[in-house]
């Protein structure tokens, strides 16, 4: 439950700074996984990848990556593709708790993350 003044956000796509932790191959847009945020569990898929986190200093690349492998914290855009459509979220600097998340693939988690951004409108 959450206060009728202010509903959690429902959306279908949100970004995010994930971290990778084991991943087989690489990853890139179009890459498909499980979400794990809160209680839910939703199929997403990366549906870009907008910058890369320098270690150490956490500074965003200027161009988006092409791709993302083990090791590396990027900031990707992900959409909700499982039959719910969209995912009951917070923003991690709003409320910590809806705003972390696991991706999972294959039995296997393959990052962390926390959301920086929600997107109302699709377009944006």
């Amino acid at each position: 439950m959450c206060s009728p003044k202010r509903p959690v956000h429902c959306v279908k796509a949100f970004e995010a700074q994930i971290m990778l932790l084991e991943l087989q191959s690489v990853l890139s847009a179009g890459f498909n996984c499980v979400l794990h945020v809160h209680s839910a569990i939703e199929e997403v898929t990366f549906a870009a990848l907008l910058h890369k986190l320098e270690k150490g200093t956490g500074r965003k690349s200027k161009k988006p990556p092409p791709f993302a492998r083990q090791g590396m914290s990027i900031i990707a855009r992900l959409e909700v593709t499982s039959g719910a459509g969209s995912v009951c979220v917070e923003t991690y600097a709003d409320y910590q708790q809806m705003g972390r998340f696991t991706l999972r693939d294959k039995g296997i988690t393959i990052a962390i993350g926390k959301i920086t951004k929600l997107i109302t409108d699709p377009t944006t």
